[in-house]
């Protein structure tokens, strides 16, 4: 660990705590964070996915990212994820 980090992890801690036990929470909260992270995802449905894409694609912030082609084709998806939504 560099010496500026093992600092800013001391400037963290109250007096007398133990920088050990700080970093192994600090590690299970990541881990935590990056399991239910990965879990909302798994949850997620296509049609949730699509219309997350469709928002991102007229976003002002994404939309420069996406071509005329791949747009078509996310309407597409959207669409068909919708008939799949409906029939299950």
């Amino acid at each position: 660990m560099s010496q500026s980090l093992k600092q800013e992890v001391d400037h963290r801690l109250s007096y007398g705590s133990d920088r050990s036990k700080w970093i192994v929470a600090a590690i299970r909260a990541k881990l935590n964070d990056s399991d239910e992270s990965d879990d909302a995802l798994g949850k997620a449905s296509m049609l949730d996915l699509m219309m997350e894409l469709q928002y991102r694609m007229v976003h002002p912030a994404f939309k420069n990212m996406f071509t005329r082609g791949s747009k078509e084709m996310i309407q597409n998806l959207v669409a068909k994820a919708k008939e799949l939504e409906i029939t299950s």
